[in-house]
């Protein structure tokens, strides 16, 4: 169940282990650092389009950052590999993995 408070503290964790100072964060994401430190501390909420950012940023998923979450470390790793990889070469790369699971599954 999403809290807002909770994910306050998963996007203060997460800014903390990537070395980000609120500064930094408030920044890259084009917010001020107290709206920041007001999200941090569960008061005020991130527009859909900042959550994305904000996660590609720190390196987490979506599900981390609003229902903490952990993804299993196969799904980490693997979406490790997708993140660094070239968006036009992603939708190939679907393609692969779809024919892939398709034919191990018949």
């Amino acid at each position: 169940m999403f809290n807002r408070k909770e994910c306050g503290e998963r996007i203060l964790d997460a800014r903390e282990k990537n070395g980000l100072s609120r500064a930094m964060l408030a920044e890259k994401l084009g917010i001020t650092e107290k709206y920041l430190y007001q999200i941090e501390r569960g008061e005020k909420g991130l527009s859909t389009e900042r959550l994305v950012l904000l996660c590609e940023i720190l390196g987490v998923s979506a599900d981390r950052i609003l229902f903490g979450n952990e993804p299993s470390e196969e799904y980490g790793a693997i979406a490790g590999l997708l993140n660094r990889c070239d968006p036009k070469k992603l939708l190939h790369l679907e393609s692969i993995i779809k024919s892939f699971i398709n034919a191990y599954y018949e």
